[in-house]
């Protein structure tokens, strides 16, 4: 209500009160024109931005061991959590050791501000073996990842009141390697000022700034110089500089937000949404020039990165700063090398638009299931819509071997394409023909089959090796080998990649690898196995938990008598011989389908069939429980339908089902409950639970 009324004065009057949210409302096209006048004027004056999205298995491995310690529920979510949160997290740290590289880190620690639950102090802390000083106004969590770093400490307070220099007297120490991911509009300011201030005291070793949310800056606090100032001191081209920031984020970006507000509509009605992207970019870094320039102003030496790709996150900017007498930052910070070899996963783009985003964060969460990957992140194939994920390693033979027979990606990829160097489609076609005409003259290539992606690049191919001096090459039916052709850009408005592989028939048949995980007769795919049942999920648990290993008895809880034989495919697919028990559960009363469970038997595992709402799941179990006898590691798997349920409703449902299930669980041991949304899971609406009885509280 004041913003609205000091709006309406200043509307009236013809000022603009300093600092007003939607000062916006009086923007006009002449003023972005102005705007846009001045932001060209500094592109040509702005410092270069160099590429660095950079791998570190270590952390990776450190992130992991983090993440899934105990008392940690798993939470595998179809939103952007995992997937956005581990690149980045990997990255920037990556890039912290590359600049600390070759330099004595005694009598230094690691401070994160705004640190949250200080998930990236604690890995750069781990990694370097440094002490972490985390500092953010609000109480850690319960599970805040500080509490698992054995040397850390945590103030509770907000980053523009602390004194950074005192707090590391208290720690009795004398650098600070200062890092903050995402620190909202201001705040960088204050990261900055803060950098600045221990620069001048010869107290800071490193900066390590990722801004973020531009568009909620105010004037005030932009540490700007006069230059700067002078440009966009105007309370309307700043509005409208802040706005643009706000465009580049939403505008046909992954996700993309609502472009709301008039300062907005009128932006991009001028610019439409090519420019507003282009121009929102140029406008974030005339932002981040104001704040580099303080940097380099204390005598510090400053690099600009990019430290992920687009989209990973739209603000994937990050300043590295480091004092001169410390040797500054060593030449390798702004030269990351390409990725040697992968493999692209294609999608069925006819799958959810969050498929992408649920392979992706189920590689990062099986990585030592796939231990040849390095790296995987979202791509765009060029002139198509949707996500498709890159796999990267070191070569991509041994990349495909590890994630070819995964069951998961074999139901839920089209196809894999591995390649090797890439580089620019004309560079590469270049050796393409070089490597395929000598193998073929040479008769170690007889025939090839083409798996191009996007399939336009197929013609191309042909192109290529046209059919009067190659006539036998091409051969889809008869072939040797499979020519895997693939292009990809992490950013719609850069020039793609381009890589390819010829591998032998014997190592990768593509049309063999797909009619595996989708013929109807393939033993692999469970439900063929299971009917009517529903129970995938189940897969993942069986082929990939150790403890399912030794299971001797299952029951299935079931709202319906189970198709005939179904049982008996069942127990005949698990990895052990076990016995199978089917209890069909109608209006509370149970009817033993194969018989009741033994006098004396412990069950392993209870399969919940899927398909009633989470409700019902309780209805199902709870006449079953109180006459089974649960092993010591026993599990309940279910699969619920948790439509017109947000996460919060959901974990409600959990903390309601692990005490119906404390009370029938043997010996009064404790419940806990993982709700995991897997790839498995093809609807967003679904979620597969785990329930274990094993005493872990």
């Amino acid at each position: 209500a004041q913003a609205v009324t000091a709006m309406a004065e200043a509307e009236h009057d013809g000022t603009f009160p300093s600092g007003a949210t939607h000062v916006g409302l009086r923007i006009t096209e002449a003023g972005v024109q102005r705007t846009l006048a001045l932001l060209q004027k500094w592109e040509e004056r702005l410092p270069p931005v160099f590429k660095a999205v950079r791998s570190d298995a270590e952390s990776r491995q450190i992130f992991e061991d983090i993440m899934g310690g105990a008392n940690m529920k798993r939470l595998h979510q179809s939103g952007e959590a995992r997937g956005k949160h581990q690149n980045q997290v990997e990255s920037l740290n990556a890039n912290v050791l590359v600049a600390l590289q070759e330099t004595a880190l005694d009598n230094v620690a690691v401070v994160e501000l705004g640190a949250g639950k200080a998930l990236l102090g604690a890995v750069i802390s781990r990694r370097t073996g440094l002490p972490l000083l985390a500092i953010d106004r609000r109480k850690p969590g319960k599970h805040s990842f500080d509490a698992r770093t054995s040397d850390a400490h945590r103030v509770e307070a907000n980053v523009d009141s602390v004194d950074v220099a005192e707090l590391m007297d208290d720690m009795g120490k004398g650098r600070a390697v200062l890092v903050a991911k995402h620190l909202c509009a201001g705040a960088s300011d204050v990261a900055a000022k803060h950098a600045v201030a221990l620069a001048t005291s010869g107290r800071l070793r490193l900066l390590a700034l990722a801004p973020c949310c531009h568009h909620k800056l105010h004037y005030e606090e932009w540490t700007a110089d006069e230059e700067l100032r002078t440009d966009f001191g105007d309370p309307e081209l700043f509005a409208i500089l802040r706005d643009l920031n706000w465009l580049a984020s939403c505008v046909g970006t992954a996700g993309g937000r609502q472009a709301g507000g008039s300062a907005r509509w009128v932006a991009r009605r001028v610019l439409g949404d090519e420019s507003a992207i282009k121009m929102g970019r140029l406008a974030r870094r005339v932002i981040e020039e104001g704040r580099i320039r303080a940097l380099q102003a204390a005598g510090l030496e400053v690099v600009v990165l990019e430290y992920a790709s687009r989209v990973t996150t739209p603000d994937n900017i990050l300043i590295l700063a480091a004092p001169k007498e410390c040797g500054g930052l060593p030449p390798v910070v702004g030269h990351s090398p390409p990725p040697v070899a992968g493999v692209l996963l294609q999608l069925d783009p006819d799958s959810p638009a969050d498929t992408g985003q649920r392979v992706l964060e189920y590689v990062l969460c099986c990585c030592r299931r796939f231990p040849t990957v390095t790296g995987a992140e979202l791509v765009l194939p060029p002139g198509r819509g949707g996500y498709e994920v890159l796999l990267t390693g070191l070569e991509c033979l041994s990349i495909l071997h590890a994630v070819r027979d995964d069951p998961v990606l074999g139901r839920s990829v089209v196809r894999m394409l591995p390649f090797e160097g890439p580089g620019g489609q004309g560079e590469v076609f270049g050796q393409m023909r070089e490597q395929i005409e000598a193998a073929h003259r040479s008769g170690s290539i007889s025939a090839v089959r083409i798996a191009a992606h996007p399939r336009q690049l197929q013609d191309d191919i042909l192109d290529l090796f046209p059919e009067a001096d190659f006539p036998t090459l091409f051969q889809p039916a008869q072939f040797t080998h499979t020519l895997s052709v693939c292009s990809w850009t992490a950013d719609a408005h850069e020039k793609p990649w381009c890589g390819f592989s010829a591998l032998g028939r014997e190592v990768w048949d593509l049309p063999d690898w797909r009619s595996h995980w989708t013929g109807k007769s393939c033993p692999d795919r469970l439900d063929t196995v299971l009917g009517p049942l529903g129970l995938r999920p189940v897969e993942y648990v069986m082929k990939h938990h150790e403890w399912a290993q030794g299971v001797k008895l299952v029951v299935v809880v079931a709202a319906q008598t189970v198709d005939e034989g179904a049982w008996a495919r069942l127990a005949a697919w698990m990895p052990t011989p076990c016995e199978l028990r089917i209890a069909v559960v109608t209006k509370g009363s149970i009817t033993w389908q194969t018989g009741p469970v033994p006098d004396g038997a412990e069950v392993g595992l209870v399969l919940v069939s899927s398909a009633h709402p989470v409700e019902d799941i309780c209805e199902l179990v709870r006449p079953v429980l109180p006459g089974v006898a649960l092993s010591a590691e026993a599990r309940v798997v279910c699969r619920v339908l948790a439509a017109k349920r947000r996460g919060g409703a959901l974990k409600k449902w959990a903390r309601e089902t692990v005490e119906l299930f404390r009370r029938a669980a043997p010996d009064g041991r404790p419940v806990e409950i993982e709700i995991e949304n897997m790839v498995a899971d093809v609807q967003a609406a679904e979620r597969t639970v785990v329930m274990r009885f094993d005493g872990v509280q």
